[in-house]
């Protein structure tokens, strides 16, 4: 992506963002829109490594319809959250308002804010929080605050992204520290039942981070299987409703049944 920049400002050209993010056009992806209305339904703030828009909107909205004239017609879309990807709108009182999209990396709706190279990364991570407080780093800040008070399940994301995990490692150690050992972050993850042992050791991995794994498997749909758990955990939570420590360990026993 470094060289493609690179490539763009020397040729004054524009990457198209949009036709790399949606290569068929979202209103023709089918399954793109199940996703993410039962994940629409099934909680009502994110914090996202995205930079797409498909959480930028409350799906709940049937799949489209062929009209008359033979021409695909799509349903509206619901209301759309308040969307926040500025790192000065990482805001601790933002965390809190409901109906709220983070993107930690930057929106589509502003390629100049997308975090896409080595560079971006460090200067968005850098720890430079004994400059003290005017030298804050608000993401750092935001995340700290997001894991230590908050319960996060995890969909779609193996946590490779080292400056998160620290973060989530860190806050979990905190917790230990005032004695309270309850897990209270959770990763949704497939698996092929072959692979029952290597999920028993990232299960014991993630434990050691503070982070629950719950499993399902992949044998039947593959990835599409995530997509028949997320409609589940759906309909078991109430729409709007915190996700408490609770429904998720009931959701997880579905799983394990």
């Amino acid at each position: 992506m470094s060289i493609a920049l690179g490539l763009q400002r020397e040729h004054k050209l524009a990457i198209n963002f949009d036709a790399i993010l949606y290569p068929a056009g979202r209103n023709t992806n089918p399954k793109g829109r199940r996703l993410y209305e039962a994940l629409s339904n099934l909680g009502k703030t994110f914090v996202t490594t995205n930079y797409d828009d498909w959480l930028d909107t409350t799906i709940g909205a049937p799949a489209p319809t062929a009209t008359a004239s033979g021409e695909t017609a799509t349903p509206a879309i619901g209301q759309k959250p308040t969307v926040i990807y500025k790192v000065e709108e990482l805001r601790l009182d933002n965390l809190e308002r409901p109906n709220t999209v983070f993107h930690l990396h930057g929106s589509l709706l502003d390629p100049g804010s997308m975090i896409l190279t080595t560079q971006h990364y460090v200067r968005h991570y850098a720890n430079d929080r004994r400059a003290g407080a005017e030298g804050e780093n608000k993401v750092l800040t935001f995340l700290g605050f997001l894991f230590a008070e908050k319960n996060v399940l995890f969909v779609g994301y193996g946590l490779e992204e080292l400056e998160i995990l620290e973060y989530v490692i860190s806050k979990a150690r905190l917790t230990a520290e005032r004695g309270n050992t309850e897990m209270r972050h959770f990763l949704l993850q497939g698996f092929y039942s072959h692979e029952q042992e290597l999920a028993r050791s990232l299960s014991n991995y993630y434990a050691a981070c503070g982070i629950e794994l719950i499993p399902f498997l992949r044998d039947q749909k593959d990835w599409d299987q995530l997509i028949d758990v997320l409609e589940e955990f759906a309909r078991l939570a109430p729409t709007g409703a915190p996700l408490t420590v609770q429904v998720l360990k009931d959701m997880e026993a579905l799983l394990n049944e």
